[in-house]
């Protein structure tokens, strides 16, 4: 398991804001391992929500623009995880509220969209049991015994399996990363470093944006004020 020295909601943070634009290889390493390093938060705390969904859309898209084949560890920790963000609310609160809304988004949405994209996103292509799950993920609506037996089913460990796999061929492909190379020591000090060394990365990353939008190549965007909020947040913790 990889260091957790940067703190998660930073992480998050990043996430929401990211440019992926760049091509440059060391750009595109940072930023798969900040999407990484997301997942693998959610794995270590045991649970699942969209986020995971958003950060492997990333990763794909990444994957495809470098030319690398998406892997079928992607493609299932990412259906599996979609599962699992919608029947969770089930034995919540049943099929009102939560759960209808999260068909909604999570079905209907974004796996309808990746459904609709081109000749159809590597994530949802050549799936079997994309039309089961369809059927019976509708079926809840109106069926009961349908709703006993996907409460029955264990669809959050699945997800936590399927993810965790994955993250072990992922960071096995990419080899140690500077995230790892600066969190090697156990205290304060070298989380502290960790986290600065993120952010530091990112106002690289947010003033490489800004030369664009210079140079008339580029738009606004929240990213370098985030970045800055982070670092922010991160010295009001420290001090």
């Amino acid at each position: 398991m990889r260091s957790s020295a940067v703190q998660d909601h930073v992480i998050k943070n990043l996430l929401q804001v990211l440019p992926l634009s760049s091509a440059a290889a060391e750009d595109t390493r940072f930023k798969k391992a900040v999407l990484l390093r997301t997942i693998q938060s959610e794995v270590s705390n045991a649970t699942v929500t969209e986020t995971t969904l958003q950060a492997l859309e990333l990763i794909k898209e990444m994957d495809r623009n470098d030319g690398v084949e998406i892997g079928e560890s992607l493609k299932v920790a990412y259906f599996a995880a979609a599962v699992e963000c919608m029947v969770k609310y089930l034995a919540l609160e049943g099929i009102n509220g939560k759960y209808f809304e999260a068909v909604k988004r999570v079905w209907r949405g974004r796996i309808g969209n990746l459904e609709k994209s081109g000749n159809k996103s590597e994530l949802v292509r050549d799936n079997a049991e994309l039309t089961w799950w369809k059927n019976d993920l509708e079926a809840v609506l109106w069926d009961a015994k349908v709703v006993k037996r996907l409460m029955n089913l264990n669809t959050r460990v699945e997800a936590l399996q399927k993810r965790r796999a994955f993250l072990g061929e992922a960071w096995a492909l990419r080899g140690p990363s500077f995230i790892e190379a600066v969190t090697t020591t156990s205290n304060g000090a070298g989380e502290l470093a960790a986290e600065q060394e993120v952010v530091a990365r990112v106002l690289e990353l947010a003033a490489n944006e800004e030369d664009k939008l210079v140079a008339g190549k580029g738009k606004v965007s929240n990213f370098t004020m985030t970045a800055c909020s982070v670092l922010i947040i991160l010295y009001s913790q420290c001090s």
